[in-house]
């Protein structure tokens, strides 16, 4: 995953953005969910304004590029306890070292979805958070997608001064057990039949970057 600092983000994401809706049958890169994750979603009954509107992505599509800031947002402290050893593998929380990840959305409204995920693995590092969505069309395989989210690891606070100094330190946007995020991106579907998105990010209140990933 490539990233710009802010100074360059307004000229490129208009270029990028007529690029797609213009062109969205081209794309590159990656990102990918975890090994061995389970995934289950709530649909919404159309309403008002959204009568015989189809979402084009799925709720775990329109999430996932929050989910890999968050969750890559904290670093993993297991390496640094031994005891993890006989707490992941051995007792179904990671496969092959990989953290289990289970994901659930709701569809609140066709366009407004909440997602909730966890990842466990050691004990230090299992998290748990949280991502809204709403998706605005722009063509049938192309959306406008807003984004904000939060992601923590509990049993990491200790070792940042407690919950409070944590989240004083996610909302500054450093090193902290937990993760708070709001962004925006395109994401469209291409020839292929994969999603890709490109897009602003906010990490905390001052770290800002621009993002490009596709799924698999």
């Amino acid at each position: 995953m490539q990233t710009w600092r802010r100074a360059s983000i307004e000229p490129i994401l208009i270029g990028l953005v007529v690029a797609v809706a213009l062109f969205p049958d081209h794309a590159a890169s990656a990102q990918t969910p975890g090994v061995g994750s389970q995934t289950t979603t709530t649909p919404a009954a159309p309403s008002g304004d959204d009568l015989g509107y189809v979402p084009p992505f799925s709720g775990s599509v329109l999430a996932a590029p929050m989910r890999l800031t968050l969750e890559g947002s904290i670093f993993p402290k297991a390496g640094g306890f031994p005891q993890c050893a006989s707490l992941e593998d051995d007792v179904g929380n990671s496969v092959g070292g990989i953290p289990v990840q289970h994901y659930t959305d709701w569809q609140l409204t066709p366009r407004l979805v909440l997602s909730v995920f966890t990842q466990l693995g050691c004990p230090i590092d299992a998290g748990i958070g949280a991502v809204v969505t709403y998706t605005v069309p722009i063509r049938p395989s192309v959306a406008w997608v807003f984004a904000a989210g939060a992601y923590a690891a509990p049993a990491q606070f200790q070792l940042y001064g407690g919950m409070q100094s944590a989240l004083s330190l996610a909302l500054k946007g450093a090193s902290a057990p937990a993760a708070v995020s709001t962004r925006t991106d395109v994401v469209w579907k291409a020839a292929d039949g994969h999603p890709y998105n490109v897009g602003v990010q906010a990490l905390g209140q001052t770290r800002q970057q621009i993002t490009f990933g596709a799924g698999f």
